[in-house]
């Protein structure tokens, strides 16, 4: 029926695989929370910060996303259509 399973592995690799860039701003969220107790005064540059850093990341794992919307539809003209 399938050929190989390269699909399967690529994408469990792909929604597996970002994991780093969760925890990444779950630390930098958590880093931000310690940060604003400790000094209440810095509240507006770490959020400034914090909103530019994770925009970044949120960049990057929308790129993420589309290259493997763009590996899916290979797949599905690949094994699929006709």
């Amino acid at each position: 029926m399938f050929r190989t399973t390269v699909f399967y592995d690529n994408f469990t690799e792909s929604v597996a695989g970002n994991w780093r860039l969760y925890a990444i701003i779950g630390a930098s969220l958590i880093l931000a929370g310690i940060l604003i107790f400790i000094f209440p005064e810095l509240l507006a540059y770490l959020i400034a910060a914090f909103l530019l850093f994770n925009g970044v990341l949120f960049f990057g794992v929308a790129f993420r996303l589309k290259n493997l919307r763009r590996q899916y539809n290979r797949w599905v003209d690949e094994f699929w259509e006709p």
